[in-house]
């Protein structure tokens, strides 16, 4: 799901970016940036509601994840693309490499920070009973609003300092 929704959403990206000249500054380029992880909190929301759906008869709507998984690509777009863009640009050559890799060394030990709490919750013993089922869901609820909320404050955070740059320039 992850690669067709890049490949596809990534056609459609392409497309929109291309007619919207706006968010071709530097502006436009952390306001694109922020719409990544606007994707990622729609996806963690649809998560929740899915684990939620889950809390009740220990059951979900494949769709639900199925979606939630297409906007967790399409964010993709808007993340890497743009932040390794911007590193490159940096003047001074001999810092694009630094920058690059403490970039790369964060963001991919976030996610594996996430993706072990994720495994966490989903590894249990023995077999599982609805009830089992039903309690995990609500662990997964927990985890998932925490990730919202983070994911909130780093969407308001960013464009405040996206803000404070127009200012400045």
């Amino acid at each position: 799901m992850n690669s067709l929704s890049i490949l596809f959403g990534g056609l459609i990206v392409a497309w929109i970016c291309k007619r919207v000249k706006s968010l071709d500054d530097d502006f436009g380029r952390m306001i694109k940036f922020s719409f990544g992880f606007i994707f990622q909190l729609l996806c963690f929301v649809l998560f929740f509601i899915a684990a939620k759906n889950a809390s009740v008869d220990g059951t979900t709507s494949a769709l639900l994840v199925i979606i939630a998984l297409a906007f967790l690509g399409v964010s993709e777009l808007f993340i890497d693309p743009i932040a390794l863009s911007e590193i490159t640009s940096v003047r001074d050559k001999k810092d694009t490499g630094f920058l690059a890799a403490s970039y790369m060394l964060f963001t991919g030990s976030v996610a594996g920070f996430i993706g072990a709490k994720v495994a966490d919750l989903a590894a249990f013993q023995g077999t599982p009973k609805n009830l089992d089922l039903i309690k995990q869901a609500q662990l997964f609820q927990g985890l998932f609003t925490n990730i919202m909320a983070i994911l909130a404050v780093t969407i308001i955070l960013w464009y405040i300092v996206a803000l404070i740059i127009k200012k400045l320039k």
